[in-house]
């Protein structure tokens, strides 16, 4: 399994030592010691080589080492941006990025379960889609069978997870291998109506998250058809027919606050 973000911030980095072996190496071929220099080239490949098999799966260090209990994470001053800078997570998501299977998924609810009261709800529900590489967006979801306009897609909340504060979000992503933490970042979405009108941070921890938003090209598929969209709560409904085989999309702007965010301090 991957270190997690802390472990890795902790590891030591001989970058200093190789840049210094490096010109040992080529002061001494300057002045045609070649016994000094084979020495100083073997130094250099074996640190080289130990330090390769240690780097971090990020490609520079943070600005300063990270405790979980730090008060620059549980008390709000690392913004969205700054953990994405942190954990990399623009060179993790240049290459493709893998499916999740049930090990992975259970790694991010494990973790947000050590932390939260979990909430089940309509833990029943089969889901009728399947997980897949789409052509051009990534990951993305597809239909099982055919479904028909108005059955439910979507159903429950048995594996979402809700975070009512900034600090219990960055412990969560924090707590998390860096690629998953990237990840659950980029399925997160803000609620600004939630219980008693309060917003609410979201994750949801299976194949609902990669679900894709619809476009002009392709409009959304499955979504709330009621007039008060608040009354499907977390249920999805085929707004047409949907052929097997055929991508699920939904609308982002129907419940995600981008706003949302900055009042909690991300």
């Amino acid at each position: 399994m991957a270190d997690t973000v802390q472990q890795q911030l902790r590891r030591p980095r001989p970058y200093l030592g190789v840049l210094k072996t490096v010109f040992l190496v080529l002061v001494a071929f300057a002045a045609k010691k070649q016994a000094v220099a084979a020495a100083c080239f073997s130094l250099f490949w074996k640190l080289w080589t130990w330090t390769c098999s240690r780097a971090p799966n990020y490609p520079s260090p943070p600005l300063q080492p990270l405790d979980i209990d730090d008060a620059s994470i549980g008390g709000g001053s690392l913004s969205l941006d700054d953990i994405y800078d942190h954990l990399g997570c623009e060179d993790i998501w240049e290459s493709t990025r893998p499916l999740y299977n049930e090990t992975t998924w259970g790694l991010l609810r494990e973790t947000y379960q050590r932390q939260h009261v979990w909430e089940i709800l309509n833990v029943n529900f089969v889901p009728r889609y399947y997980a897949a590489q789409t052509r051009d967006k990534g990951r993305g979801v597809f239909a099982s069978r055919d479904i028909k306009k108005g059955e439910i897609v979507c159903s429950g909340s048995s594996n979402y997870a809700v975070f009512h504060s900034g600090s219990s979000y960055r412990k969560f992503v924090f707590a998390l291998p860096a690629d998953s933490a990237c990840d659950a970042m980029e399925w997160s979405w803000v609620e600004s109506q939630w219980e008693n009108g309060e917003a609410a941070i979201f994750i949801c921890l299976d194949e609902a998250s990669l679900v894709n938003s619809g476009s002009r090209k392709e409009p959304h598929n499955i979504g709330c058809p009621l007039a008060n969209t608040s009354e499907c709560q977390f249920n999805d409904y085929a707004l047409r027919d949907i052929a097997s085989g055929e991508e699920i999309l939904c609308d982002y702007s129907s419940f995600a606050n981008p706003e949302g965010w900055k009042q909690f301090g991300l």
